[in-house]
């Protein structure tokens, strides 16, 4: 495959007009019309096409600076999360993330209870919240001293499932 800095005019005849060539790892083919003496040019692998009217060096000039400029618009309207084949693939499952703040040896004893009990500490955490709810599964106002006792009434769940 031919690069850019050794086309010559002399490369397209009336019976092969065509060039590929390589710029910046995209393949463009260049086609010289000779009944309009103009250079079209197009990639499959980026969008990028137009004419030119001027002579083979201007043309190269123009051309290598279009194909980059059209590169980098290929490369920032096709970036983002998933591209590339990264991130999580979708598994039909929806899920939901959420934070727990604590001291350092309340998260390790979480951590160890949720070891102990065979479970991941989401799994863990989530169980034990479900448990706690079917107890008190009530439509009704909490109060603000309940409400201060929730976080008591999970640490007695968490407890539990340590035994």
């Amino acid at each position: 495959m031919k690069t850019l800095q050794n086309l010559k005019k002399s490369d397209f005849t009336k019976n092969n007009n065509k060039q590929v060539v390589l710029i910046d790892k995209a393949e463009i083919i260049i086609e010289y019309d000779f009944y309009n003496d103009k250079w079209i040019y197009s990639s499959n692998d980026i969008s990028c096409s137009g004419d030119y009217y001027g002579s083979i060096t201007e043309f190269k000039k123009y051309l290598k600076d279009e194909v980059i400029k059209c590169i980098g618009d290929h490369l920032k309207k096709y970036t983002g999360y998933g591209y590339h084949g990264g991130g999580r693939k979708a598994t039909g499952v929806k899920r939901v993330s959420i934070c727990i703040s604590g001291q350092p040896d309340e998260l390790e004893q979480l951590k160890k209870n949720a070891e102990s009990a065979g479970k991941t500490v989401s799994k863990f955490v989530l169980d034990a919240l479900v448990k706690n709810y079917k107890h008190t599964e009530q439509t009704r106002e909490i109060s603000p001293a309940e409400e201060k006792d929730f976080e008591s009434e999970i640490n007695l769940a968490l407890s539990e499932d340590d035994e």
